[in-house]
């Protein structure tokens, strides 16, 4: 049997940031997941309250009647350009009637400026692997012609780079002399 699929919930109200749910078999329960696809960090609340019959995966059996079952609330910050597990909710007694409602709250903030500097070297560095490999298939090569590149893509599986154009900031802008980015006419 195949793993469950996700299913991909737009959020109100916000762009690109999507929360995910899987509905699992053993246990029975949804797997929460956020994703935030877009140049800001996302603090995202799910709050359960008004459910009957649920558990947060990992506080307690919530036959207490203690915090276990007055908080079922997911909180998590998810920061740009990636997928976060939020957490699991879990059905408590299968043979019993259960209630589900839900209820969101989400804020943007701008993004930590380390993480965004350790994504971009990140991506200068798979930038670069992508030219030299580029450069490899012989896409900088002025001879050839459209058919032979897209050949050459179709059989080696990739998608066409031009090494002497890269995807990067100097092939569209330029710096004047005060320091600021034009763009290139």
């Amino acid at each position: 049997m195949s793993a469950p699929k996700p299913k991909k919930h737009n959020i109100a109200g916000v762009e690109d940031v999507f929360l995910y749910t899987t509905q699992e078999q053993d246990p029975i329960g949804l797997l929460y997941e956020l994703e935030c696809a877009r140049l800001n960090r996302v603090v995202f609340q799910l709050d359960f309250d008004g459910s009957e019959n649920f558990i947060l995966e990992g506080r307690g059996d919530g036959e207490s009647g203690g915090a276990a079952d007055e908080a079922l609330i997911l909180k998590v910050t998810a920061e740009p350009f990636k997928r976060v597990r939020m957490g699991k909710l879990l059905l408590k007694d299968p043979s019993k009637p259960a209630t589900l409602s839900n209820k969101y709250t989400w804020s943007l903030e701008d993004p930590d400026a380390q993480a965004m500097a350790q994504a971009m070297e990140e991506d200068r560095k798979y930038l670069h692997e992508q030219c030299l490999e580029a450069a490899t298939l012989g896409f900088g090569d002025d001879s050839l012609t459209t058919q032979a590149v897209e050949e050459r893509c179709a059989k080696e599986g990739v998608l066409f780079l031009d090494p002497d154009f890269p995807p990067i900031e100097t092939s569209l802008y330029k710096k004047d002399p005060s320091g600021e980015s034009r763009g290139r006419r």
